[in-house]
């Protein structure tokens, strides 16, 4: 029986336009959570509201640390996480719609924040492209 191997492509997988797009928005939007979490009105308040900054800090860095890789390396893992990180930051955002201390400015903000996040997220995670 002979033995066969299963070629790979050789050709370098490199980013689709969306992708750059989704990278660069994920990026700003991923430190610009670490600034607003770091910022002393973030950490006002009680309960789910006044804890809120500790999940935009950390994943705020997790997902730009994971992001940069990403973009440097081409790397599938990393720009898993950071696309991760970008959406569970979106879905906290939707979780402080139902704090009835946040008034209606507060909550258009936080709405359009979430969206913006899971897009960028969906930016991200569409497939590559496979250069020929």
């Amino acid at each position: 029986m002979p033995i066969t191997n299963t070629a790979r492509s050789s050709s370098p997988v490199t980013f689709s336009i969306a992708n750059h797009i989704g990278h660069g928005l994920g990026l700003l939007l991923c430190l610009f959570n670490v600034l607003v979490g770091l910022s002393p009105e973030a950490r006002e308040g009680s309960g789910y509201g006044g804890n809120v900054w500790i999940a935009l800090v950390v994943l705020g860095a997790i997902g730009a640390v994971a992001l940069l890789a990403s973009w440097i390396t081409k790397a599938s893992t990393p720009r898993r996480i950071g696309g991760v990180a970008l959406i569970l930051v979106g879905v906290a955002n939707l979780a402080l719609l139902f704090i009835p201390d946040i008034g209606t400015e507060g909550r258009i903000a936080s709405s359009v924040a979430a969206l913006v996040q899971i897009g960028a997220a969906i930016l991200i995670l569409l497939p590559r492209r496979e250069s020929t």
